[in-house]
């Protein structure tokens, strides 16, 4: 079930798109002419238009309104054509797929050869009167939706700052299983280390994602300065969650890895691996103090103990490299990942 503060978001959306939907049906409405036969597009403008920010709203209006253009012009060059229908059906829709890929229309690129069919078999006789109300319709919910959105525009940082809980706790969980699974009496199987090892990088793609529309939704949002500072906030801790995934999925792969001296049963591998495990720990309660519910002075001495327990790893790693050449070279590895984790966190 989602919480309240995920649905949030989500519920002042659809309700604002009610709204502009509502509002759109009604003014058209006294309107007589071809537009008393379509005005359903009204509407339906409107729910194109809204988007979580502003300028998402005016950009997908221009987008939509775009690609509805360029579907009727092909449409309508079938027409003066005078082709065969089905042979004109095949062009306006081979063509209106090529077209919907140009990158400035986004995500409305596929409206284009759904306009073309339309104008197409809808438009009758007079394909013109059609597109008029079609993308002039449309285009009037646009500015409805977008009108609503400025009124009442939203700042959606919740969604973010629940990203960088989630990818926080993941990456916690990973270190500390990999701990665990360095000091098993057993060595894991390749599907024990498997159950471990989940890619991070979809979900630090996805605090990005959801930092950048939180930038954006400052742009014509007269609310925005309420929370002046926040989203840059994330935008730098996302960034600094995005190098500590990088080094910790490095990590992942040399500790997983069957083939490297970690799995072996020499006294020095396994001081090593003790040693790795204890940086692997305190990296993760560096991680674990989070700033939203620690104290600043808890959060300094987490990342002293993380900062010292990769430091005595690193200068491990380098004597056993030293006295056993290449065969160590992983444990410098580790440990260059984990300096960078714990130097970007800082």
């Amino acid at each position: 079930m989602w919480s309240f503060a995920r649905l949030r978001p989500r519920l002042v959306t659809a309700l604002k798109t009610a709204c502009a939907a509502g509002i759109s049906w009604l003014l058209v409405q006294p309107v007589g002419g071809f537009v008393h036969d379509y005005p359903y597009y009204a509407p339906l403008g409107a729910v194109v238009a809204m988007s979580a920010t502003v300028a998402g709203s005016v950009r997908y209006s221009l987008q939509a309104v775009s690609a509805i253009v360029l579907g009727a012009l092909l449409a309508i060059a079938a027409r003066v054509a005078a082709i065969e229908e089905i042979v004109a059906i095949v062009l306006v829709i081979a063509a209106g797929v090529l077209l919907g890929g140009w990158r400035r229309l986004g995500t409305m690129g596929g409206w284009v050869p759904v306009a073309a069919l339309f104008v197409l078999i809808l438009g009758g006789t007079d394909p013109w009167r059609y597109v008029l109300a079609y993308g002039g319709l449309t285009a009037v919910g646009a500015v409805v939706g977008t009108v609503v959105n400025a009124a009442l525009p939203q700042l959606p940082l919740a969604p973010a700052a629940q990203a960088e809980d989630a990818l926080r706790q993941e990456i916690v969980r990973q270190l500390e299983e990999l701990a665990s699974g360095l000091e098993a009496v057993e060595p894991l199987t390749g599907d024990e280390w498997e159950t471990v090892c989940n890619r991070l990088d979809p979900q630090a793609r996805q605090l990005h994602e959801l930092v950048a529309v939180g930038l954006e939704a400052r742009r014509g949002n007269w609310r925005a300065a309420r929370w002046r500072g926040v989203p840059e906030r994330h935008h730098d801790r996302a960034r600094a969650f995005r190098s500590l995934t990088n080094s910790v999925e490095g990590v992942v792969a040399l500790v997983s890895d069957p083939r490297v001296f970690l799995h072996e049963e020499q006294d020095d591998a396994a001081r090593l691996r003790a040693a790795i495990a204890d940086a692997l720990r305190a990296t993760a309660g560096m991680i674990s103090a989070n700033p939203a519910d620690t104290a600043e002075e808890d959060q300094a001495i987490a990342w002293e103990k993380a900062d010292a327990a990769v430091a005595r790893l690193e200068a491990m790693a380098s004597e056993a490299a030293a006295a056993a050449g290449r065969r160590y070279l992983p444990a410098g590895a580790v440990a260059a990942n984990l300096r960078r984790a714990v130097e970007g966190w800082q």
